[in-house]
């Protein structure tokens, strides 16, 4: 790919840009929407996609492009925002299942004896979720019950996370 399609003039940016959308981010991406990322895998993701763009638009450090003028001339989301529409996508399916299916189950489950380790508890899917919905709607108190009522409607559940 790096070299044949991206190094090559005679394809056009719009091209490079499909390409790198159907053979990279789907390749980089594959299962996001079950992922609870930290802050700096988060950075490692976006840094690689921003590489990747201004590779393929040949913009370079001392043209001093912003990574969201960046964005605007690829036609393309951030990957932040591109997991959290596929995390809230997977949280409406799995929330309309039928009540006896295992994913839905698993949404709430808590384990019921153990110990817990040191340091602050990890992220849950959940609160990644909570987190996602509340960007998307710009509401700092949507809850977890909120967007759960929110997703029984597809069709309005589809324009809330796109």
């Amino acid at each position: 790919y790096q070299r044949r399609v991206r190094g090559c003039r005679k394809i056009l940016t719009r091209t490079k840009i499909r390409i790198y959308q159907a053979a990279v981010l789907t390749v980089l991406l594959y299962g996001c929407e079950t992922w609870t990322l930290t802050k700096k895998q988060m950075h490692r993701l976006e840094v690689f996609h921003q590489r990747c763009l201004r590779r393929i638009l040949r913009v370079r450090y001392f043209h001093r492009v912003t990574n969201e003028e960046v964005l605007s001339r690829a036609g393309i989301c951030s990957v932040e925002t591109i997991i959290s529409s596929s995390r809230l996508r997977w949280f409406g399916h799995v929330v309309r299942m039928e009540p006896g299916k295992i994913p839905l189950k698993l949404l709430h489950w808590v384990p019921l004896n153990g110990k817990r380790g040191r340091g602050r508890p990890r992220k849950t899917w959940l609160e990644c979720v909570s987190d996602d919905g509340r960007t998307f709607a710009r509401n700092e108190t949507l809850s977890v019950r909120e967007m759960t009522g929110m997703a029984q409607d597809r069709s309005e559940w589809r324009k809330f996370h796109s």
